[in-house]
């Protein structure tokens, strides 16, 4: 019985463990986590607010014009005038330059961090 009860103790010894360094390797993943900021200007061409997504005409910090799709977080903050404004205040048309993160662990679209907008569009 003695030998049975030391197996146990050896398994559940194992399984606590595993469980420690598989969570000390999760930590060291989210650590590195190779996150950068990068900048897109253009024009705001589609708003699904149900989504909280946005879809921006423009180009990218190297001049490419592309368009892409961008995801609104509680985090993201969108500035009028230097001045904080909520997300149903962003209308279709708006010139604006958007702050989003880079994550090549994290699926599109890219989540913004600031909207700023740049100059007046339809509705502004």
């Amino acid at each position: 019985m003695k030998g049975k009860n030391n197996l146990a103790v050896f398994l559940l010894l194992l399984v606590f463990l595993g469980t420690v360094f598989s969570f000390s390797h999760a930590q060291d993943d989210y650590l590195n986590l190779q996150v950068t900021t990068k900048v897109f200007r253009g024009k705001i061409t589609e708003i699904n607010r149900i989504k909280s997504e946005i879809s921006i005409s423009g180009t990218d910090e190297q001049g490419k014009p592309q368009e892409m799709i961008f995801r609104i977080s509680e985090k993201t903050r969108f500035l009028k005038n230097k001045v904080y404004v909520s997300f149903s205040s962003i209308m279709q048309g708006y010139e604006v330059a958007v702050d989003y993160y880079d994550n090549p662990k994290v699926n599109k679209p890219f989540e913004i961090k600031t909207i700023t907008l740049l100059q007046e569009g339809a509705g502004y």
